[in-house]
């Protein structure tokens, strides 16, 4: 697998897009306040994921609060899924969710690897995996996304992702 870029993703949510745009949202994911930041530990609800249908067809990443709206996200994300969301208590938890919208030319997925707090914010980091422009896989469409929950978050939320192109 090999790293071909990076890109960052500020989340939806004003507070942290102003957050982004002082610490540097689009540059190269990796700064002194980063490297110092307390891991949190978080849980994998669905993750990586590609769904077949769904009704999220833009890449986004989102903060999730509230119950009724993350079984809302969750059940659109992939629309032919049988199985409820897993549980969460929303009093001490938090759900990070990212979508890669849809793709082509075998699908790819999202996860997300690290969740860390700073003086600040919370910084979630994903990773995007897409098949390179010289694979020979067969022509697969999906929507990636990936839920994950921990702590309960009070900050703002920086997305941050690495890409990489492979054909494994």
């Amino acid at each position: 697998m090999t790293k071909i870029s990076m890109t960052n993703m500020c989340s939806l949510f004003p507070a942290a897009i102003v957050l982004g745009v002082l610490s540097g949202c689009g540059g190269d994911g990796g700064s002194d306040a980063d490297e110092s930041a307390r891991d949190l530990s978080f849980t994998v609800l669905d993750c990586p994921a590609v769904a077949s249908n769904s009704t999220i067809s833009s890449a986004v990443s989102e903060v999730i609060d509230d119950p009724h709206y993350y079984r809302e996200r969750y059940l659109s994300a992939d629309l032919d899924a049988q199985e409820p969301p897993t549980e969460v208590d929303f009093d001490s938890e938090t759900v990070l969710a990212v979508y890669l919208g849809f793709i082509t030319a075998g699908a790819g997925i999202a996860e997300i690897t690290r969740v860390a707090e700073t003086d600040d914010a919370v910084i979630a980091h994903f990773r995007v995996k897409k098949n390179g422009d010289d694979c020979n896989s067969p022509s697969v469409m999906g929507y990636p996304y990936c839920f994950v929950r921990t702590e309960k978050i009070t900050k703002p939320v920086l997305f941050t992702s690495d890409v990489y192109r492979s054909c494994e």
